[in-house]
């Protein structure tokens, strides 16, 4: 992938293989060594030059890749603003991607914010694969975007049937003051 982003500089496929090599080969090392060794930072480095080269290339794939980073990075790097900033970034310039609206839901839903991630996931599912990138892994986002949703909506169920039983025993005690004021 290096060689071909050499040889080839202005060619977004030939950038993109190198970052995407590049981001697999240091997420095998493990966040901390990867922090450590100062690899995250040539990842982050690689995801900057893609969005200022490409910025639309695979549909903002440069941006999901800092979404992530700044989503998985540990302290101090991590950074949950700038991470649904630039997920966000990569949903503008293609809001019909799988990937994209996938991404956003996990960032979402990591950050404790389960009712804003379901939008995303739910749509996420009803998309398709935006790109041949995008579709080597469509299957699997699709698995997981289900699950999620899937689990929200019945965290959702869960909670109106506490409202409901909320609701059934105040208005007991209500019936029951009622009751004793009339005595």
């Amino acid at each position: 992938a290096k060689a071909a982003t050499k040889a080839r500089p202005d060619d977004a496929d030939a950038f993109s293989a190198y970052v995407d090599a590049y981001f697999f080969c240091t997420s095998a090392k493990g966040v901390l060594r990867a922090a450590v060794g100062g690899d995250g930072l040539v990842f982050k480095g690689n995801a900057v030059k893609l969005m200022k080269r490409f910025p639309s290339y695979d549909g903002g794939v440069g941006y999901c890749y800092m979404g992530a980073f700044y989503l998985m990075a540990p302290w101090p790097l991590c950074n949950a603003d700038q991470a649904i900033r630039h997920l966000g970034l990569a949903h503008k310039v293609a809001p019909h991607s799988r990937r994209n609206n996938y991404s956003l839901g996990v960032a979402h839903y990591r950050l404790g914010r389960p009712a804003e991630a379901a939008p995303y996931f739910r749509k996420a599912i009803a998309c398709k694969p935006n790109s041949a990138t995008e579709a080597d892994f469509g299957e699997w986002v699709l698995a997981r975007a289900k699950e999620a949703a899937d689990r929200q909506k019945q965290k959702e169920e869960e909670l109106e049937a506490l409202k409901v039983k909320w609701a059934t025993a105040n208005k007991h005690v209500e019936d029951l003051r009622m009751e004793s004021y009339k005595q």
